[in-house]
């Protein structure tokens, strides 16, 4: 069980975060915090779409729509018939990284820095999620129920639904229950330049998430496992996320524009006393009505009730309003308590409701809870550090020391309590080799230097072990954060390629002149893990700006050796 799980909820407007603390018995709440975003920086990234990025993947439906289909080969969604259970990826877009792109992702980067800097957990592991306006959800039925199967069949079957190349797309599933003599999956794609830009932007705030997965199914989390279908909507500023679950697992999960930025102002009459809040807009009431019944079309259970979180949650007589429209109980998600000390621990806002959510993943079982959907896989996986080697080096440093200071003793002591110092400062060396590493016998002891030499020797041994597990040096999410930070601000630079694959770091891209080329150039090959970079297919675009690429080896291969 991790020591401490950080639950990370990037919104437009603010930063969210549960910390949860694991122990023998479960896990307890330590915080949760909240963060604004620099509002001078955040910008509306939907009409800026980040380099590779789409835009919104899937649109509420249509608020003039009564949520019945006039056209019976039609959805509520506006989708075929035979595609109604999923929701369609956008269109490809011109990938142009603007100056308001990158200030949205820079403040969202300064925000996660400043919340982890804040809870001061860095061995934390950290669990994040792709909004579910980027990715596309399909629920298939399978004629069988072999793990084996489906692990096998699914990029076929999924095949049969979308349009797309799924080179593209990072595509993963959870098995939701039996079906028949078969079984009824949850798919969910996401675009791999959509991971490759969210995960940039916590690389540069210091944040490598163990997990990420879609916002929307996460909140599932939240409800006990139950018979009853419910659905959980989280109302933040300026999207609503709608989850439908049952038996403790996402059946069903979507997106609506709009949110609490929407709802109007609270007014004052004339003695300046505030009266009752206006009620929500009736346009995204329809949406939501909508939504609800396109997932029951889809095939979600009849849902029993409606469950509000998000700081939208909170507007007076938002619950009134729905309930009389959807003729449904409509009430607040009570969140579950901490399993450790839940008379003491901190109690969520609902605007924390994701973010909590999203801790609770970390400490998710597999073999227990089901859970398989995660978009850290392939060349986006996600790496342990090697926390052996640290506890090894750290006990030869203080091996080290107790040496050195024994030695500085000599100028304060007599002959004789030196010897008695050196003999303990040895005693406590050989401890320590023989507790790191017990096949060590004590005649390979004898002396300190001995000593050390055989400390560092093992050490040695356990680092080249170490990195002949850990594959690569250059993994894709460092090569990431090293070309970010290598190219200079003042060269204006649009990469539309970025790719790494068993061999090399390839980018490709576009700058204003010959000379930004070069720039570029050795920047990238001043960086250590770069320094076999070169630049090829330098040319004049028709905008008279220059194109280029970059190549550089995967694994750097050494100079001796190649001769």
């Amino acid at each position: 069980m991790p020591s401490y799980v950080i639950g990370l909820d990037v919104g437009t407007g603010s930063v969210k975060a549960a910390v949860l603390k694991g122990t023998l018995r479960g896990y307890e709440i330590e915080d949760f915090l909240s963060l604004d975003i620099a509002e001078a920086e955040v910008l509306t990234e939907d009409t800026q779409p980040m380099a590779g990025m789409s835009p919104v993947a899937e649109r509420a439906p249509d608020p003039g729509d009564d949520g019945y289909d006039d056209d019976p080969g039609e959805d509520a969604d506006g989708d075929d018939e035979e595609g109604d259970e999923g929701s369609p990826l956008p269109a490809p877009v011109d990938p142009t990284v603007t100056a308001a792109v990158r200030a949205v992702r820079r403040a969202k980067s300064d925000a996660v820095r400043t919340m982890l800097q804040t809870i001061g957990q860095p061995q934390a592991i950290v669990v994040a999620a792709v909004s579910a306006e980027k990715a596309s959800t399909w629920i298939i039925d399978l004629p069988f129920s072999d793990p084996k199967r489906i692990e096998q069949t699914i990029d076929f079957e999924v095949e049969n639904y979308v349009p797309w190349d799924l080179e593209d797309v990072i595509l993963d599933y959870q098995v939701l229950e039996p079906h028949g003599d078969g079984s009824r999956v949850l798919t969910a794609m996401v675009p791999r330049d959509t991971v490759a830009a969210d995960l940039l932007t916590l690389a540069e705030a210091g944040a490598d998430p163990k997990h990420l997965s879609i916002d929307a199914l996460e909140l599932a989390r939240l409800v006990p496992a139950s018979d009853e279908c419910v659905a959980i909507l989280d109302i933040g500023s300026e999207r609503t996320l709608v989850c439908v679950a049952q038996g403790g697992a996402a059946r069903w999960v979507r997106a609506i524009e709009g949110g609490a930025a929407d709802f109007p102002e609270p007014e004052f009459g004339p003695d300046s006393q505030e009266l009752p809040d206006p009620p929500p807009p009736l346009d995204w009431i329809r949406s939501v009505r909508a939504t609800l019944l396109a997932a029951q079309e889809s095939g979600a259970p009849d849902i029993d009730a409606l469950l509000l979180c998000g700081g939208g949650s909170r507007h007076v007589g938002l619950a009134e309003a729905l309930e009389e429209d959807l003729g449904i109980p409509v009430g607040p998600l009570v969140m579950p308590p901490a399993a450790v000390n839940p008379e003491d621990s901190p109690v969520p806002e609902p605007e924390h409701a994701l973010a909590y959510a999203l801790a609770l993943r970390g400490f998710a079982r597999k073999n227990k809870d089901g859970v398989v959907l995660d978009f850290r896989q392939g060349e986006f996986g996600w790496k342990a550090d090697s926390k052996i080697f640290a506890r090894l080096a750290v006990a030869a440093v203080a091996a080290v020391l107790l040496l050195g200071l024994g030695l500085v003793g000599n100028h304060f002591l007599e002959l004789k309590e030196l010897r008695d110092r050196l003999d303990g400062v040895q005693q406590q060396m050989v401890a320590t080799v023989q507790g790191a590493f017990p096949e060590v016998p004590n005649t390979s002891l004898k002396t300190p230097e001995q000593t050390v030499a055989v400390m560092q020797e093992k050490v040695l041994a356990l680092e080249e072990r170490v990195a002949a597990l850990q594959g690569y040096d250059i993994t894709p999410l460092m090569a990431l954060k090293e070309i970010s930070e290598a190219v200079p601000k003042t060269v204006t630079v649009d990469v539309d390629e970025f790719m790494v694959n068993d061999e090399m770091v390839r980018i490709r891209g576009t700058t204003d002149s010959y000379g930004s080329v070069d720039t570029i150039e050795a920047k990238i090959k001043a960086r250590p893990m770069f320094h076999q970079a070169e630049k090829s297919d330098v040319n004049k675009g028709r905008d008279g700006e220059a194109r280029f690429v970059v190549r550089a080896p995967r694994q750097p291969v050494d100079e001796e050796d190649e001769g």
